[in-house]
């Protein structure tokens, strides 16, 4: 066999308990349940459970203690599935209407220009956001709320981009739109087959993306809460996906080691691209939706040409550790990633190396996501001009990230200091996410805490 072809996944069906995800069956467990990093050993078959969760948890198919074989395949899983597209629903017009303006994090960024990573090219690489040190004290975030409903692992938790809801997804196959004036569930989202991987919300907030274990990504309207469109043609476990800026494409990435580019209006694969020699773990658009970065277990970061497919850049520290995680600044001139060694990342990947590294979270089994966040202090009641300013001195940028031990992990993206890390779940934190302008963030924990919680800090 063709080590760099992707191979089908054993139809077995016996359930495989997982250490520290609890899980029954192996087939609804999502990308949260994600496995431990890969060895040297042979690959042994993949029984079918899912991917994202496989990446997060002890039960990776290369791990001498994964019950089960995986054919000999140059990726750490297997996966199922045809090529092929199917228009479950027709788009209706309004779907791709555009909305009023919102009050979302576009206005919120010009803002902020001058503590974010929307610095000039005339930034130093070495203070890539330009802040201004020992303007803020130490945020304390405590909890606000909690969230029952799903039934599973927490895979993923991303707020909507107009600040109006929460989005979740879990292992139960299940995706729910939670409400923030009251918190309560407003939709749930009803059509994948096994656990789901990621969601991704469009920029006007009207639809979101989700790819899933059986292979496949959809399309659902909000407002609907129904399934508009189901895109086929990964070959295994789909791990990852992520609207442009603009709404129009959408990128996914799969087991199958390929990453995809989907036209929203008809649901078509508009270019198929064999990215790296492991499973892809995250994917990502830049602020223009000229790029997108890749990261992988192969160790890899890799930056995409939209417009024609080619690789522009790979990016590969010295260790190799296997990458779980890339986004983009808000700018598009560096990337912040997260590996299995225990450290976060921040590139200047015009120059080929990262500027500032990240430690003090355990993180050496599971994919977890990392964000940046602007602290938006308080609201000022003078004038527009001087409040801009005000804001502007008081607010910094930070990183939030999830880690093993059930804490949530942030740090002053300038300084790299810990600024916070509290107890929030008592099984790893995979999922988190911070409000576009609210101090408010979310979490998600691993079976049996599968609850999401809301936290809240006044800095």
């Amino acid at each position: 066999m063709n080590p760099n072809e992707p191979s089908s996944p054993s139809p077995s069906n016996s359930a495989v308990p997982l250490k520290l995800l609890l899980s029954q069956n192996p087939n609804n467990a999502s990308k949260v349940l994600q496995m431990p990093l890969p060895d040297n050993q042979t690959p042994i078959q993949n029984n079918g459970h899912n991917p994202r969760n496989d990446l997060r948890t002890p039960g990776h198919p290369k791990h001498p203690e994964f019950p089960g074989h995986l054919p000999a395949v140059n990726a750490p899983f297997g996966f199922h599935g045809y090529p092929n597209y199917t228009a479950l629903h027709c788009m209706p017009p309004q779907a791709f209407m555009a909305p009023p303006p919102l009050p979302s994090p576009a206005s919120q960024q010009e803002n902020v220009n001058a503590v974010s990573l929307l610095a000039s090219s005339s930034s130093k690489p070495t203070d890539p956001t330009g802040a201004t040190q020992g303007l803020h004290s130490e945020c304390k975030f405590s909890l606000l709320n909690t969230l029952m409903g799903h039934t599973k692992s927490i895979a993923v938790v991303k707020f909507s981009p107009c600040g109006t809801y929460l989005g979740t997804a879990s292992a139960d196959k299940q995706i729910k739109i939670w409400r923030l004036s009251d918190w309560k569930c407003e939709k749930t989202l009803l059509s994948h087959t096994l656990g789901v991987n990621d969601i991704s919300w469009s920029t006007n907030s009207r639809l979101i993306a989700s790819c899933s274990d059986d292979t496949t990504l959809k399309l659902f309207s909000v407002s609907m809460g129904k399934c508009l469109r189901t895109m086929k043609g990964h070959t295994s476990y789909v791990f990852c996906c992520s609207f442009n800026p603009q709404s129009s494409l959408i990128v996914s990435g799969g087991y199958d080691e390929f990453i995809r580019v989907w036209d929203v209006q008809s649901g078509n694969c508009m270019r198929a691209i064999p990215a790296h020699s492991d499973p892809v773990t995250s994917v990502s658009f830049n602020h223009d939706g000229s790029k997108i970065a890749s990261s992988s277990y192969d160790g890899c970061i890799r930056i995409w040409d939209v417009s024609n497919g080619a690789c522009l850049k790979t990016l590969a520290d010295a260790d190799r550790a296997p990458i779980t995680f890339v986004k983009f600044t808000p700018n598009g001139k560096f990337i912040l990633s997260s590996q299995l060694d225990s450290t976060l990342k921040l590139w200047d990947y015009m120059k080929d190396k990262p500027i500032k590294h990240y430690e003090g979270h355990e993180n050496t089994k599971y994919c977890i996501f990392a964000h940046m966040n602007v602290n938006h202090g308080k609201v000022c009641s003078c004038k527009i001009l001087l409040s801009l300013l005000y804001c502007t001195l008081q607010r910094f940028q930070r990183i939030i990230s999830g880690a093993e031990d059930g804490k949530i992990v942030i740090w002053n993206l300038q300084t790299r200091k810990v600024i916070q890390a509290f107890e929030a779940h008592k099984t790893p934190v995979l999922a988190t996410d911070a409000h576009p302008t609210l101090n408010i963030m979310a979490s998600g924990g691993l079976e049996p805490d599968h609850v999401v919680r809301i936290w809240k800090s006044d800095k």
